[in-house]
């Protein structure tokens, strides 16, 4: 296990809260609105700022604001209370990339008077076993802290007050994902995972952009613990596909930076019975949108009737936000769960649906990444698998029995129960089929590694089957180069499980496979056993490794260079590495400006210190900035693999970097 220890919970109180006038539960904002807090600002630096908190301090008492937050690891800020006419000297400081204004964000809940999680057959999944061993952080309201249903761990509040729940909302959501397995009250997805109560709404339920902001903040200032982060809640806004670069969205911004640190992140897609790509963060690709089902016994078929709210037995919720942006569909209507003051509640809502999911995650991190995730490509695969095990709407067992969904883009119903997850991949309370039944479950390996590495591999084999299997079962593991045309098989090892599995039962085996003389490219890995059982089709299972200096940016640097006559050359400098971040030469970078719309590639080819440069000349702009987005990077037969670019300066998300028209002390000088 890999946390085993309790840190007490700690309550830090963020003084200088602003009251606000509480959002309507009901409420649903209009398309891509948000309603603005007079008088109250996030101020992103540039990023020449080091030291944000003193920075901010100095900016506070120059400016005569009052200081509400600092932000120092998912961005580079502060929130402030500015008196009016103060603004624009704010913006034309020169330490300050912008201001937006502070915004009020709603809860995703629709206030109704219980089902459960079996819809998703969490109660099937023998991996569910109390406690989970997974850290979630629950961006709400905040959790009742002496719930004798939850495990909460530390408890952290951006909204006044210690981390309490005052409201009930976030301790709904902290339920569906973790309650104990104790045989009182309600059981979570996940039972007794380790919960972060990191209040950013007040206990009349005002959610206060800023707030949020600096809750994003502490998550990624804690990525090292924590995996998996639940917001059931969001405002008007929407996904500039540049991480907030483009359109000034600090909220997009610290998630996208939070992302890169290893945290998934499963927001509520909202409940406006609208198009979601209208909506933050559910219109983020980084993160997992997750749209509400309706749902009244925990059972596919349509047939039972409505309790606590009218709609249609497992049919697409009512309520419920939807479009292309959504990833998952999750039970939202009718969800009974913790509340506060040690109780349970029953209210419905995409928030209701949002923790589902989450507890899903926290199930599969369990089980795949028991030292946590590091990196945006972890959480990528993450979100890969998960959303693969989900159960089609059209399903004929475990589907919707009305296929509703507005959009006609039919996203699965998330499944607690499947194969990877940890389940027996069986749904709608069928038994295990009957006779025997071995599955290879999951092959688990890097994406990635240079020649010669010894690379850790990790094959799950499940009993699926209603019977139990008493003799050893043998499990071989072997290496194929797919980018060659000869059959290159290579035996990695063999691993037997004396004694066989009992029907439910898993384990994980453990292989070791040296690369040294594997050709490079990519190579197929296939786990398969030789015990002879009544299915055949899941004897075996595969992963992919690419061997070789597969080659990602591992630097954007920039800077403008005026040129006489209000003319402006911008430079990017590019920094490629290999997957151990070893500077690589002779790699060829091909990128395209985009000025305003105008559109212009550019190419140049790494030298010895892995670096190149690319520049825009003569741009007619006196004031501005251009954008550079990496297109491709090319280096003889190894692949570009865009997902690990990276960008420690922080000045770009690693792709796409935005260069300013202004006084520069980048590496470049000149006139």
């Amino acid at each position: 296990m890999r946390k085993l220890a309790l840190i007490p919970i700690l309550a830090l109180a963020i003084a200088g809260c602003e009251d606000t006038t509480r959002p309507g539960i009901e409420e649903p904002l209009s398309q891509r609105e948000a309603r603005i807090v007079p008088n109250q600002y996030i101020i992103v630096f540039t990023d020449e700022v080091t030291d944000p908190p003193g920075v901010a301090r100095g900016i506070v008492v120059a400016h005569g604001l009052r200081l509400r937050h600092t932000y120092s690891r998912a961005l580079r800020g502060f929130a402030a209370v500015v008196p009016p006419g103060r603004v624009d000297a704010l913006r034309a400081d020169s330490r300050v990339r912008y201001v937006t204004a502070d915004r009020i964000d709603e809860l995703h809940q629709q206030a109704v008077l219980p089902t459960g999680v079996d819809r998703i057959e969490a109660d099937r999944n023998a991996g569910a076993g109390d406690p989970v061993d997974a850290d979630v952080a629950i961006l709400d309201t905040g959790i009742d802290l002496d719930h004798p249903d939850l495990n909460v761990h530390m408890a952290v509040s951006f909204a006044g007050g210690k981390g309490d729940d005052g409201y009930g909302h976030g301790t709904h959501v902290a339920g569906t994902v973790a309650a104990k397995d104790d045989g009182i009250g309600v059981v979570g997805v996940a039972p007794g995972a380790r919960l972060w109560a990191v209040k950013v709404c007040k206990n009349n339920g005002s959610c206060l952009r800023s707030d949020i902001i600096a809750g994003i903040d502490f998550v990624a200032a804690n990525a090292a613990e924590i995996e998996v982060a639940n917001m059931s809640l969001g405002g008007g806004g929407w996904d500039d596909g540049a991480c907030g670069v483009n359109n000034n969205d600090a909220e997009h911004e610290a998630i996208c930076n939070a992302v890169d640190a290893g945290v998934v992140f499963v927001v509520s897609a909202g409940n406006s019975m609208a198009d979601a790509e209208n909506y933050v963060p559910a219109s983020y690709d980084e993160v997992i949108t997750v749209s509400a089902l309706a749902d009244f016994d925990g059972q596919p078929g349509g047939t039972a009737a409505s309790t606590c709210r009218n709609d249609q037995d497992d049919s697409f919720a009512d309520l419920s936000n939807y479009g292309a942006d959504v990833d998952v569909m999750a039970p939202g209507v009718c969800i009974e769960s913790t509340w506060k003051q040690g109780g349970t509640n029953t209210i419905s809502g995409t928030s209701m649906a949002a923790p589902h999911v989450t507890g899903v995650v926290a199930l599969y991190v369990a089980q795949h990444y028991p030292n946590g995730l590091s990196s945006r490509a972890e959480v990528e695969s993450v979100k890969s698998d998960v959303l693969g095990a989900a159960i089609p709407q059209t399903d004929a067992a475990c589907g919707l029995a009305e296929f509703d969904d507005p959009d006609g883009i039919p996203e699965g119903i998330v499944f607690a129960n499947a194969l990877n997850v940890g389940g027996d991949g069986t749904c709608g309370g069928a038994p295990p089929p009957a006779g025997t039944d071995v599955a290879i479950t999951s092959v688990s390996a890097p994406v990635t590694a240079n020649p010669g590495a010894v690379i850790d591999v990790r094959v799950t084999v499940q009993n699926v089957g209603g019977e139990d299997v008493t003799s050893d079962i043998s499990v071989d593991l072997v290496s194929d180069n797919a980018t060659t045309a000869t059959d290159d098989d290579i035996a990695i090892g063999n691993e037997t499980i004396v004694g066989g599995l009992a029907a439910g039962q898993s384990t994980e085996l453990p292989f070791s496979w040296n690369t040294a003389g594997s050709n490079t490219g990519g190579h197929t890995l296939t786990a398969s056993h030789g015990f002879s059982d009544d299915d055949p089709t899941n004897d075996s299972q595969t992963a992919s490794v690419t061997l070789g200096a597969t080659v990602h940016v591992g630097n954007l640097d920039r800077a403008s260079t005026k040129q006489g006559r209000g003319k402006w050359k911008a430079w990017v400098r590019i920094t490629v590495h290999d997957a151990d971040h070893a500077v690589l030469g002779d790699a060829q970078v091909m990128g395209t400006w985009d000025n305003d719309g105008v559109t212009q590639p550019d190419e140049c080819t790494t030298d010895g210190s892995g670096m190149c440069e690319v520049s825009y000349p003569q741009i007619p702009n006196s004031d501005g900035s251009i954008l550079f987005t990496v297109d491709d990077v090319s280096l003889g037969e190894f692949p570009y693999d865009a997902p690990a670019n990276h960008d420690p300066d922080r000045n770009s998300d690693g792709t796409t970097i935005r260069v300013h028209f202004s006084n520069s002390d980048d590496y470049k000088k000149g006139g």
